[in-house]
């Protein structure tokens, strides 16, 4: 039998330990990579509405194209930063749209 059973003698060791702390950043990673996305594909529908001409007033007041432009680059910036802490990430295709 392994003697692993003992390694934590008690909760402090266990709350002070590499893997609860590895544990516990990868929740963290998970739960803010999620949060990211959500925030990513509301920035995506006020572009697609923007681009469709509909004034969203996200960034710029009364002007759909500057509005678009201006949603546009935080899109790109939300997904650099969720490629680097997701695997398999897929960016937005602003192809689809232009």
């Amino acid at each position: 039998m392994s003697g692993d059973h003992n390694k934590y003698h008690n909760l402090q060791d266990l709350l002070d330990s590499d893997e609860f702390e590895y544990a516990l950043g990868t929740i963290a990673d998970y739960a803010i990579s999620k949060d990211l996305l959500r925030a990513r594909d509301r920035m995506a529908d006020d572009y697609e509405r923007a681009v469709a001409g509909m004034v969203t007033n996200v960034f710029v007041m009364g002007d759909a194209k500057k509005d678009a432009k201006r949603i546009k680059k935080y899109i790109k910036a939300y997904d650099l930063i969720l490629d680097m802490y997701t695997v398999n990430h897929t960016f937005y295709d602003f192809n689809t749209d232009e």
